[in-house]
């Protein structure tokens, strides 16, 4: 299971790679860059957006460029009317004090570090660029506890994926799950006829969690995607509901895939009509056909 390890790192050295190892690393590099650039795209309370800052503060050095490169063109045009800039401003901070630090490798991987460094550059940009009422410093030191704890959890995802063990530990496994619904977090608001990319995907984890890992995994998975649902502003009852079908695709994973979607897809009309809003109704519906299509559709040779 070592993802990131030194196969994958570009180094002076390229005679001593295959050509398959470096097509391996410039394609995850390419992937983290990707990663980095919808955790941008994720908004909180309509005019916050910490988690781009929050990703390139957890990631690790091999990873630094690609996570900055990916977070400096999103934020360069970003999701809501608020400007980017200080948030690009926030990342040539948090940038600059890991490479100031980073042959103090305890210092500079200790994930309690990189939450301080991503909390403070994320809340100080945003108490010196705009307004000083009290809603707004409020506003800005809840995006800076955000980012912070987000980046916290980020960098123990890229530790999990540093060790040769297989498998992931329970803290690995929600820093994992939590950094997936930060990612899909920035699809939300990409809509193909009202049906949200995030929400489809963010059903299909639920769905691959559970199987994995039971009531354990389908529960974390519900939470954190239900919370960042709640987050991006799409609705209290709609959150719940994601949460409510981790819990319960986890109990009944033993029953099989079909139970498993009809478990989630029944909730997700339930959680829908409760909701009081009507023409949400099909749109939920369509997210969780289409995401039990995908999970149904995935090739059980990977184990799923």
């Amino acid at each position: 299971m070592k993802i990131l390890s030194d196969n994958i790192k570009i180094s002076r050295k390229l005679e001593n790679y295959t050509l398959k190892e470096l097509s391996s690393a410039v394609s995850v590099h390419v992937l983290v860059s990707l990663i980095s650039a919808f955790t941008c795209r994720g908004v909180v309370l309509g005019r916050f957006m910490p988690f781009g800052i929050a990703f390139l503060g957890g990631c690790n050095s091999c990873f630094l460029p690609a996570s900055m490169v990916g977070a400096f063109i999103s934020y360069f045009i970003p999701a809501s009317d608020v400007s980017g800039f200080r948030y690009i401003a926030a990342l040539f901070a948090v940038l600059s004090i890991k490479l100031l630090l980073s042959g103090y490798k305890r210092i500079a991987n200790n994930s309690l570090f990189c939450a301080l460094i991503s909390f403070l550059a994320c809340s100080l940009t945003g108490f010196t660029s705009l307004g000083t009422g009290q809603a707004d410093v409020l506003g800005f030191l809840t995006e800076g506890l955000l980012c912070g704890m987000a980046a916290f959890f980020i960098s123990k995802t890229f530790k999990a994926f540093e060790r040769e063990l297989l498998g992931f530990s329970s803290e690995e496994l929600a820093s994992l799950l939590l950094t997936l619904s930060i990612v899909i977090m920035g699809l939300y608001s990409f809509e193909v006829f009202g049906v949200s990319l995030g929400r489809i995907l963010g059903v299909l984890i639920i769905l691959i969690a559970s199987k994995y890992g039971g009531i354990i995994a389908g529960s974390i998975s519900g939470i954190t995607i239900g919370f960042s649902l709640l987050l991006s502003g799409s609705g209290g009852t709609l959150g719940l509901t994601f949460a409510l079908s981790g819990l319960m695709c986890g109990v009944f994973a033993n029953l099989g895939k079909y139970a498993q979607i009809m478990i989630l897809v029944s909730l997700s009309l339930i959680g829908s009509v409760i909701s009081g809003e009507a023409a949400q109704v099909a749109y939920i519906m369509s997210e969780s056909v289409i995401g039990s299509i995908l999970f149904v559709a995935t090739p059980k040779n990977i184990g799923i």
